[in-house]
């Protein structure tokens, strides 16, 4: 189930429109910014940001859906593995 699923005029509201860079966000507030793109530089940024003594921003992209579809493959194996 989406979260914005009961009001589809909401998903704007929690979706990150296509194309927008938080950089100039990050910069506004004196934030460092990445944004990984592999599950390996998500874990080699993420151990950069825990190394500095200030604030990182990492903008990880994911698919609109991808929470919902991830737990519903989830419950699916779990259900299998107890039936």
């Amino acid at each position: 189930k989406k979260l914005y699923g009961a009001e589809p005029q909401a998903a704007p509201l929690w979706l990150t429109p296509p194309g927008r860079e938080l950089t100039h966000a990050a910069a506004l507030f004196g934030l460092h910014y990445e944004a990984p793109t592999s599950v390996e530089a998500i874990a080699n940024a993420t151990a950069r940001a825990l190394r500095q003594n200030a604030p990182t921003l990492l903008h990880l992209r994911v698919g609109p859906n991808s929470a919902a579809e991830l737990r519903e493959r989830v419950l699916a194996r779990l259900a299998e593995d107890q039936g």
